[in-house]
């Protein structure tokens, strides 16, 4: 099934459902982060096991410390260059931000989208919104609707933002975790090049 309507998206997401969304990366398939059987009912759609986690998508920016999370100075840096865009960054969780798919998890994934359609979503939702890619867990990442529907059929809702997909790389994912330093976790859109950058035109700043 397929909708162009942002109310019936947020309905839908509200009732628990699964929509796969065409992203600034690849398509993606979206749920109601604080809603337990949706959170449950993605993890059996794409066979991933528990012990992996989802990424939450924020609209928040550098504002993402009210989502509970400790974000060292270089972080910060970081994020305020590549977000909105294609870097996911893991951090440690502080106790503050309860959701099922963070049950016995010490540290939370967040992206920010570069997509305003996606943002408005985030915006329009009471709770966070989670996400992952769209495939079965260790398959291909799905590019088209067309693949999406053919692999998951009725079990999704297929948000047509009548656009094509940016970029056929999945998000960069880097761990924030540690105070002092930073690990990539993921090659993906943004190269790691681009991060040490970011980080040598900071520190030439504070010198």
């Amino acid at each position: 099934m397929r909708t162009e309507d942002i109310s019936a998206v947020e309905i839908a997401l509200k009732q628990g459902r699964i929509i796969a969304i065409a992203t600034d990366t690849v398509y993606g398939l979206f749920v109601d982060g604080s809603n337990e059987r949706a959170v449950q009912k993605l993890y059996e759609l794409k066979q991933r096991p528990k012990t992996k986690s989802f990424i939450l998508m924020s609209a928040q920016g550098k504002d993402i410390g009210k989502l509970g999370v400790h974000i060292p100075q270089y972080a910060q840096d970081i994020i305020e260059k590549c977000w909105p865009g294609a870097l996911t960054c893991v951090f440690k969780r502080e106790a503050q931000l309860i959701l099922p798919f963070l049950e016995n998890q010490n540290s939370i994934a967040i992206r920010m989208p570069n997509d305003v359609d996606i943002i408005s979503l985030i915006m329009r939702m009471p709770e966070p919104i989670i996400a992952t890619s769209a495939n079965i867990s260790g398959a291909q990442v799905l590019k088209t609707a067309s693949d999406v529907e053919q692999e998951f059929g009725d079990a999704v809702l297929i948000w047509e933002l009548n656009k094509g997909i940016s970029t056929e790389e999945q998000s960069t994912i880097i761990s924030c975790e540690q105070q002092n330093s930073w690990k990539l976790i993921r090659c993906g859109s943004i190269p790691k090049e681009k991060i040490w950058a970011i980080l040598d035109e900071e520190k030439r700043k504070n010198t």
